[in-house]
């Protein structure tokens, strides 16, 4: 295991007891992603959940799948070890498997549905995650998944930047880049769409303490390269002053891109919307069938801009009279 998946596992690790207690945006996302599935009539006898985190899926996968065997795997061994503890999943059977999203330990073709929800942003090589689950799905198999993208948390890039103090974020694959990888990893009938979730917070210390109690904390760490006077406290406080132009309703906004995608494994010999066919378990791409959409990078909203109609906020538990996170 690279050095940075073994500190997202441990960062993720020393998250997982109260992990579901902060992770609000992520339970809110899961249900959305989720409630996708109503438009697919599937009747799977294996599933599996990608990245499963506290396995807050396993109901609707049981109400959903009765008869289904439901895999929950996940890189960080504390967050499935919590699974059992939660009384209404005693009567939920079901597999936890501790491993790497870059090496499934499943058979090839052993699995109808693969459903990932916020997990895919950590892929250290997204092309070797997407084709892992090609892998292991049935032909006719269907990936369902939520993840990030560049635009995520852009107002504490902004900010730091503007402050001499950078913060190094994840390079978040944009809408077009993930349908790009989805081709090449062999799937067929790739959709892809994207919504902006804004979580509000009454201080950039809020922010930055929600992120490390859900784990997610990995790549928000100062430059090495800054002064020592922009370490520390006065880190901090340079970061304040400058996140303090996006305030508005006295609340500072940090914004989630959330992008959704879906994508089947072809049949045998089938022949995919990209004029791929598939012989011999190899993937055959005409040339003229390969193109890139947009990139990434995308110039940051102003903070003097208002919010847009598609930014959607959602109620946190550091606002007084926020809802709780959704189990």
């Amino acid at each position: 295991m690279n050095p940075k998946l073994r500190t997202i596992q441990r960062n993720f690790a020393r998250a997982a007891e109260h992990y579901a207690e902060h992770a609000v945006l992520q339970a809110e996302v899961e249900s959305r992603a989720l409630e996708r599935l109503d438009y697919f009539q599937l009747d799977p006898s294996v599933v599996l959940d990608l990245g499963c985190g506290p396995a807050r899926a396993l109901k609707t996968f049981r109400d959903r799948y009765p008869r289904a065997r439901k895999l929950l795997l996940d890189l960080a061994a504390p967050m499935l070890s919590a699974v059992p503890r939660r009384a209404r999943f005693r009567r939920m059977p079901h597999y936890p498997i501790v491993a790497d999203m870059h090496h499934l330990p499943l058979a090839d073709e052993s699995v109808d549905l693969v459903f990932s929800s916020l997990a895919l942003q950590w892929a250290q090589d997204i092309d070797a995650v997407l084709k892992e689950c090609r892998r292991v799905l049935r032909p006719n198999g269907l990936l369902l998944f939520a993840t990030l993208g560049p635009q995520t948390l852009h107002e504490l890039r902004r900010a730091s930047a503007d402050a001499g103090a950078p913060v190094g974020i994840n390079n978040f694959l944009d809408m077009h880049d993930m349908g790009d990888a989805l081709v090449r990893a062999g799937l067929g009938d790739p959709v892809m769409d994207r919504e902006d979730l804004v979580l509000e917070y009454r201080s950039v210390r809020d922010l930055l303490g929600d992120l490390k109690r859900i784990g997610a904390n990995t790549p928000l760490q100062a430059s090495e390269d800054l002064p020592n006077g922009l370490r520390g406290r006065a880190w901090l406080e340079a970061l304040e002053r400058s996140y303090a132009a996006y305030r508005r309703r006295d609340v500072l906004p940090a914004t989630y891109e959330v992008v959704y995608g879906q994508a089947s494994r072809p049949p045998k010999g089938a022949r995919a919307q990209d004029g791929s066919t598939v012989v011999g378990g190899e993937v055959h791409i005409p040339v003229e069938r390969i193109r890139r959409g947009p990139r990434a990078g995308a110039p940051y909203p102003d903070p003097s801009t208002p919010a847009g109609p598609a930014n959607e906020t959602i109620g946190h538990p550091t606002r007084p009279g926020a809802s709780e996170p959704a189990e």
